[in-house]
């Protein structure tokens, strides 16, 4: 296992204190997370930021967590609400980082229903966030994560990922608007080893910096413990998909850089993670069973 784990590195022309960061969700906006003790102050490199989209949304009904016994892992259905973009410039933009200074490089998820609802949003965060001069080596901002796992009402629901075309239509359109921000792709725990790779290149030819393997797999959990009755599972049970997607893209799709997350519960996984091809290490469920998990590492 690599000692660098815990070091401060270079990715994507910025420096981190650590390529151990929190996957998307885990501190919410990062707003309640600064409040007291509750961030972790020790070997966090980056927080990812909620998924948000250019409108608003409700999210899923109640319950929206299931804990699967013996720590498995997590089936969750938040249903990806947010609270849009208009709010997210009032309140976050213009409010809570005019105020506060986050401790971490802040990594931006976002999602649409539509290729167009991708590309607006982008264009309207890279315009707000370059006039609140916070871009650069130093800014709060790092770059996108784009969640392609969503469902694409264009296509009768299904998901972006599922359709090349339409893959390398929406990729080819962000980095028109992006402004040559890092763009990191998160694709679903469901690919297919094949799949996954010919996805991989085309992020790779459309100039995407990296891509993230990756996100929940679909589940059903019993009857009655998820209030939308499916969701997403993660956690310890997810770690031999995320590998099985790093070891199918890894070396094979030039500059392309990977991204675990998935089963990342500790040193001994994500040193796994990275023999297998990754350069970066996303927490999710282990930080929502254990907040100070990073604090505790060692």
């Amino acid at each position: 296992m690599n000692s660098s784990l815990l070091g401060p590195m270079k990715f994507l022309g910025r420096e981190y204190e650590s390529p151990i960061w929190a996957a998307s969700g885990c501190y919410g906006w990062y707003v309640e997370a600064q409040d007291g003790e509750f961030l972790p102050q020790k070997n966090l490199g980056a927080v990812v930021l909620k998924g948000l989209s250019f409108e608003a949304e409700r999210g899923a009904p109640q319950p929206r967590i299931w804990e699967m016994g013996e720590g498995l892992g997590l089936v969750n259905a938040i249903g990806l609400q947010n609270p849009g973009f208009d709010k997210f410039k009032t309140d976050y933009l213009n409010r809570f980082l005019k105020t506060q200074k986050p401790k971490h490089p802040l990594w931006l998820n976002i999602y649409g229903k539509k290729t167009e609802e991708y590309v607006k949003l982008i264009k309207s965060l890279v315009g707000e966030i370059e006039n609140l001069d916070v871009k650069g080596s130093q800014g709060v901002f790092a770059g996108f994560e784009i969640n392609i796992s969503c469902p694409n009402v264009e296509k009768g629901g299904l998901e972006f990922s599922q359709d090349l075309s339409v893959l390398n239509k929406l990729l080819t359109e962000i980095k028109l608007v992006s402004r040559n921000w890092p763009i990191l792709v998160k694709f679903s725990a469901a690919e297919s080893s094949s799949g996954i790779l010919e996805k991989a290149k085309i992020c790779a030819d459309s100039g995407i910096s990296g891509i993230t393997l990756c996100n929940t797999l679909p589940a059903r959990p019993p009857k009655g413990k998820i209030g939308r009755g499916s969701g997403g599972l993660s956690g310890p049970t997810l770690k031999l998909q995320s590998l099985r997607l790093i070891e199918s893209v890894a070396g094979k799709c030039g500059d392309l850089k990977i991204v675990a997350c998935g089963g990342i519960d500790g040193l001994e996984a994500a040193g796994q993670a990275q023999s297998a091809g990754a350069e970066i290490f996303q927490v999710g469920t282990q930080v929502l069973r254990d907040p100070w998990f990073f604090d505790r590492l060692k």
